[in-house]
């Protein structure tokens, strides 16, 4: 299980994401769900989190105050972890808005999982099961992808948790917290 802050995207967003990405050579199973899709813009919690916990992140998030903006997509990385696992993701160019958020958030949350900067990003893939050299080759072919002036009104808190049939994270909103 995780805790954690995201940004859900829209329906014609997600459609353009699986029509881009849909059958690369990539068994579907890897791929998260067009549904479970968002741009997560801070970590709190990896583990099952206290009910008092949750319910303090929900009073701290009312606290933070944003106006809508626009965020723009631009290409699709890699992260290598160890033991050849691997998060191939869309990134989210940086903004001055984001960052901002991002800072009243790490600011809220001291007690985070790191506390070095976190980068906001679409998870495509998190998989040991997909090779370096398919994920490069992805990586090279849509390193231009763009999807721009995404508007963003709300931001959420979500929490995740495994799938015990194949082992996929499932991602649900506990909480919402709409732009000023």
């Amino acid at each position: 299980m995780s805790l954690f802050i995201a940004i859900s995207l829209p329906k014609s967003t997600l459609d353009i994401i699986d029509s881009t990405f849909h059958d690369k050579g990539i068994p579907d199973q890897l791929w998260q769900r067009g549904n479970d899709l968002h741009i997560t813009l801070l970590f709190l919690k990896q583990g099952i989190p206290k009910e008092e916990y949750i319910q303090s992140v929900k009073e701290r998030l009312k606290t933070i105050s944003f106006s809508s903006f626009s965020i723009k997509i631009a290409g699709l990385e890699v992260w290598n972890k160890k033991d050849n696992y691997q998060i191939i993701h869309l990134q989210v160019e940086e903004s001055e808005i984001i960052k901002n958020i991002q800072s009243k958030m790490a600011n809220l949350f001291p007690e985070r999982i790191s506390t070095l900067p976190f980068k906001p990003h679409i998870s495509l893939i998190r998989s040991k099961e997909i090779s370096i050299s398919k994920s490069e080759e992805l990586k090279g072919k849509f390193s231009s992808f763009e999807i721009d002036k995404i508007s963003v009104d709300t931001i959420h808190l979500y929490i995740s948790n495994k799938e015990s049939v194949n082992n996929r994270n499932l991602y649900r909103k506990i909480e919402s917290y709409p732009a000023n």
